[in-house]
């Protein structure tokens, strides 16, 4: 799968274009773009999946809280 065709998709998985760039970013440290499979492309679901979770409780806690 190319690089742009898994931007795309997560993106259209309604991901935020800046945090999807900086997990292929994240993944492209350690991989090149030509090796990344669906093992990688289930990282960065992970990845982008956990940072919506942060953001989701951050806003909770500054709603209870403030």
């Amino acid at each position: 799968m190319r690089l742009n065709e898994v931007r795309e998709r997560l993106i259209s998985y309604g991901y935020h274009p800046d945090e999807v760039e900086y997990a292929l970013v994240e993944i492209l440290l350690y991989k090149s773009a030509d090796l990344i499979n669906t093992a990688d492309i289930r990282v960065l679901l992970s990845m982008l999946q956990e940072k919506l979770e942060i953001t989701r409780a951050e806003s909770r806690i500054k709603m209870f809280s403030g």
